[in-house]
């Protein structure tokens, strides 16, 4: 499990995190992407908190990828 908590400049490089099968952000209000390209297979459960410019959860190309997600919240 990943777990990021309130941060005012937060940049994520998730290379070496494909493993990953929980991940938590909240308080991120600068945020505006998770990540770009990343391939994370055994991702089941991501939580979205207070990402005011959020604009982009997912990539097309990683859609395909998260047939293992089954928990997804994003709320302001």
């Amino acid at each position: 499990m990943l777990h990021i908590p309130k941060c005012t400049k937060f940049f994520l490089l998730m290379q070496g995190l494909t493993n990953l099968e929980t991940f938590r952000l909240y308080s991120l209000p600068d945020m505006r992407f998770i990540w770009k390209g990343l391939v994370l297979r055994k991702l089941t459960t991501l939580e979205v908190f207070k990402c005011k410019r959020l604009t982009h959860v997912f990539t097309c190309s990683m859609i395909v990828s998260l047939v293992q997600l089954e928990v997804l919240k994003i709320l302001s």
